[in-house]
């Protein structure tokens, strides 16, 4: 029997502008499989070709920039709802890395590992500060896939 070797993926936001402040905003931001169209970044449609859609929830990668003063940590959650109920990923904090040329731009790094068997192609993240604002600008969400 042949072994699978797992392929990683990403899901990506591209460039957004969402402004970030202590409370999760609204609408939430959307990272789509786009099943059928295309598929995510690194993979291809029939890799979703069911209505169960596994994978192994790998990173998240947030950046903002606009960083106000006081706003040290972010603090995410993803989701399978677009109202932030049901998570896939809990909630989160971590500090934000600043940037090493530019003090009001940086990133935070999630390290999640988890299984998940998704019945809809949309992710949903929500992010917020713990003071202050920032805007974020990007987010990506690693995955692997073992299948054929």
């Amino acid at each position: 029997m042949a072994f699978a070797i797992p392929q990683i993926k990403r899901l990506s936001t591209g460039a957004i502008t969402q402004n970030l402040t202590t409370a999760y905003y609204s609408p939430r931001t959307t990272l789509s499989l786009n099943v059928g169209g295309g598929g995510p970044i690194g993979g291809k449609p029939t890799d979703f070709a069911s209505v169960k859609f596994p994978m192994r929830i790998s990173g998240i990668y947030i950046e903002v920039t606009t960083i106000a003063a006081g706003a040290t940590t972010l603090t995410m959650r993803v989701t399978r709802d677009a109202a932030a109920d049901f998570c896939i990923v809990p909630e989160a904090t971590a500090t934000i890395a600043t940037g090493v040329t530019t003090a009001t731009a940086g990133s935070v790094v999630f390290k999640v590992e988890t299984d998940a068997l998704l019945e809809t192609k949309d992710l949903f993240l929500t992010v917020r500060t713990n003071a202050g604002t920032a805007v974020l600008t990007k987010a990506v969400i690693t995955y692997e896939t073992n299948l054929y």
